[in-house]
C-alpha cells in the first residue's frame, strides 16, 4: 500500500536541505497522479514521487488552459485521472483533481508542482489569469506556499506539510513578469545551461537545468549555486552514466529529481533525502 506521507524523522530539514524525486510531464506518465504520488517504503524506486510537472498553452477556443505537450485544442480525454473523473486535457480539471487529492490525505508531504508555460496568447493579463485559475481549482490560501511567505530560510518538511509550492516554467517572458508582481501564488524559475550562473540581482529561487546538456558533449561540471537558499530542479535524469545521470545530480545537491523513469529510481528509504 502507498502512502503521500513521510515519516517524522525527515520533518526537521528545510525544503532546500533536502532531494526529491519528481516525474517530469506528469500527465504522459499513464499512470494517475494519486498513484505518481505516493510512496512504497517496500519499493521505494517505484513512483514515489513528490514533485510534478504540467505543459500548459493558453487555449483561446477550448477550455482557457490546456495540458499537453503540443500545441492544440484540449480535445483528448486524461489518462491520468480517474476513469470516472477523465475530461478534456484542462488544466483546471488537473488542478481540481490535485485539490481534491489534498484533502482526501490531510497533511499530506509537501508537493511541488512544475508548470511549464509553453505558449501564452494574453501575456499582459497572464499573472491575474493564472492566479484566478489556482483559486477557482481550490489550490489556493491554506494549501499553498507562496513567494510572499517566504523569510529568507525555506520552511521545514514539517512545516509544508499538505501544502503545494507551485513554480512557472517555460517562456522566459512570462515568467520574468510574473515574478516581478508582489502578492502572486507561484513562484518562477531561472531556466539555466551548462556553466551559466543566476543572473545578478534576480530574485528568484527556482533554477532549472536540462540536465543532459551537462551529460552529453558540453563538457562542462555542473557546480551548484550558492549565495542564496535556491532550489535546484535537473530535468531529463536517468540511470545511465552518458544520459543525464541520477546519481550525478544527487552528487552535486540536485533538489528536484526530475525523471521520465516511474522505477528504478529513488533518492533513499524516504520519499526525501539529505543532500
Amino acid at each position: 500500500m502507498t502512502s503521500p506521507f513521510s515519516s517524522p524523522a525527515t520533518h526537521v530539514l528545510r525544503y532546500d536541505q533536502v532531494r526529491f524525486k519528481a516525474s517530469h510531464n506528469s500527465y504522459n506518465m499513464k499512470v494517475p497522479l494519486k498513484e505518481q504520488l505516493g510512496f512504497d517504503y517496500s519499493k521505494p524506486r517505484t513512483h514515489g514521487f513528490r514533485g510534478l510537472e504540467l505543459d500548459v498553452h493558453q487555449d483561446t477556443k477550448g477550455c482557457g488552459w490546456c495540458v499537453r505537450h503540443n500545441r492544440g485544442a484540449c480535445k483528448r480525454l486524461q489518462e491520468n485521472r480517474d476513469a470516472d473523473d477523465a475530461g478534456p486535457d484542462c488544466l483546471g480539471a488537473w488542478l481540481t483533481y490535485l485539490a481534491q487529492w489534498s484533502t482526501d490525505h490531510a497533511d499530506h508531504d509537501v508537493v511541488t508542482l512544475t508548470l511549464d508555460i509553453k505558449r501564452v496568447v494574453r501575456p499582459l493579463t497572464f499573472p491575474s489569469d493564472m492566479d484566478d485559475l489556482l483559486r477557482a481549482s481550490g489550490l489556493e490560501g491554506a494549501r499553498l506556499f507562496t513567494p510572499g511567505e517566504f523569510q529568507d530560510v525555506w520552511p521545514t518538511l514539517g512545516e509544508l506539510k499538505g501544502k503545494f509550492i507551485v513554480c512557472l516554467s517555460g517562456s522566459e517572458s512570462v515568467k520574468s513578469d510574473y515574478a516581478t508582481h508582489a502578492g502572486r501564488l507561484c513562484f518562477a524559475d531561472v531556466s539555466l545551461g551548462p556553466g551559466q550562473l543566476p543572473p545578478v540581482g534576480d530574485q528568484r529561487l527556482f533554477l532549472n537545468y536540462n540536465w543532459r546538456e551537462f551529460e552529453i558533449g558540453s563538457g562542462n561540471a555542473f557546480q551548484r549555486p550558492s549565495g542564496r537558499p535556491y532550489i535546484v530542479r535537473a530535468y531529463g535524469l536517468r540511470k545511465d552514466p552518458a544520459l543525464g545521470s541520477w546519481n550525478v545530480a544527487e552528487a552535486k545537491g540536485v533538489n528536484i529529481m526530475s525523471t521520465d523513469w516511474r522505477r528504478r529510481l529513488a533518492v533513499g528509504s524516504e520519499p526525501f533525502a539529505q543532500i
